[in-house]
């Protein structure tokens, strides 16, 4: 039998206010301390310089995921064992590190209503024991947390920018219960065909990567969630076949009817969302227009030539949600397409096909 080795996954949260330590699963959550991210990150003995313990403390101020995994030598795969002989331990190792947190940030993200999504930008792996690692700083950045210095005189603290994604103990068993159920969704053995849940899936999570706070004003790239969470929407309640009353007003309409209030106003959300993802599509505009009408105009009327039809003024950065990061109206997009992708999911889950919902949608 192989000897098993215990190997710790690590991943810091943005963007999530933690109120206080809670496992999810087999995740643990919580703040660490800069002693114990230095003793994880250098090793207890190793020096480290004032600028490093400057970014370590920053990191001291966000939760992080944890995961304690036991494996056996005869898991890691050839590119894995050269890592070992380097003594990068899958430190650098990109998806090999991302890969335990994928079902975690999906269901949190999916789980419930939110003005941002859990976004991960730090990974580690380590393997206990290796007695060749060298006790060095080895990280997958996929890019810094944004944080605020605050300088009063001599006492500088640290501030988190992003503060969108509350989770505390209360979600514990609705993060159990839609764990499962997503599972059973995307199941190689459904059932029921499920590759619309798959691609839908797929594209909010792509939206969710895109959606970025702004480094300076005006530096939001507003076009790549909009395109991924409409999407996301098309894979679920657009078919392959050909729409005879157009995408457009197909899209709107079978959208609006599964949410029980503002049916009318998230119906022309949607034409609007569309209109805009058109224009993109075919080139129409100019990613500068495009980004304007998503973040400081999302609620002006719009004349849809093409359709002939007018897509009245609305309150659409604030239809359901409002947000002092992101941009208002791609929030109010992105829980649009949570809330779809939550419906098709319990449709699927009572073992109805796409086809028939989209036939009652149309009713």
């Amino acid at each position: 039998m192989s000897e098993q080795i215990r190997g710790t996954y690590l991943c810091l949260l943005d963007d999530v206010k933690l109120e206080d330590s809670i496992t999810l699963d087999e995740f643990d959550v919580r703040y660490y301390g800069v002693k114990e991210i230095i003793s994880f990150l250098k090793g207890s003995n190793q020096h480290v310089s004032l600028e490093e313990r400057h970014r370590l403390e920053s990191y001291s101020k966000f939760p992080w995921a944890c995961r304690e995994k036991i494996i056996s030598p005869d898991e890691i795969n050839d590119w894995g064992r050269q890592l070992l002989m380097l003594d990068l331990a899958f430190q650098h190792a990109g998806m090999v590190s991302w890969k335990p947190f994928t079902e975690l940030i999906r269901t949190l993200n999916l789980l419930k209503e939110s003005p941002g999504p859990v976004i991960t930008k730090q990974f580690y792996f380590t393997l206990f024991p290796n007695p060749t690692m060298k006790a060095e700083i080895g990280q997958v950045i996929y890019g810094e947390p944004a944080f605020d210095i605050i300088d009063n005189g001599n006492d500088s603290r640290i501030r988190p920018l992003l503060l969108e994604y509350a989770l505390g103990p209360k979600d514990v068993a609705g993060f159990s219960n839609l764990r499962k159920q997503l599972n059973k969704c995307l199941s190689k053995d459904s059932k029921l065909p499920n590759s619309h849940l798959h691609i839908a899936i797929h594209y909010f999570e792509n939206g969710d990567r895109r959606l970025k706070a702004p480094v300076l004003i005006g530096s939001f790239n507003a076009i790549d969630p909009l395109m991924s969470y409409d999407a996301a929407l098309e894979a679920l309640v657009i078919p392959e076949e050909r729409e005879k009353d157009g995408i457009s007003k197909n899209l709107a309409s079978r959208v609006s009817i599964i949410f029980k209030e503002k049916v009318e106003d998230v119906r022309n959300f949607i034409k609007r969302v569309f209109w805009l993802r058109s224009k993109v599509a075919h080139g129409v505009r100019t990613v500068e227009e495009i980004e304007h009408l998503i973040i400081r105009e999302p609620n002006a009327e719009i004349r849809d030539e093409a359709r002939n039809e007018t897509i009245p003024a609305g309150n659409y950065d604030k239809l359901f949600l409002s947000s002092f990061v992101f941009p208002g109206f791609l929030v109010n997009l992105r829980e649009i397409t949570r809330r779809t992708i939550r419906f098709f999911c319990n449709e699927h889950l009572g073992g109805r096909r796409r086809e028939n919902i989209i036939c009652e949608l149309d009713k």
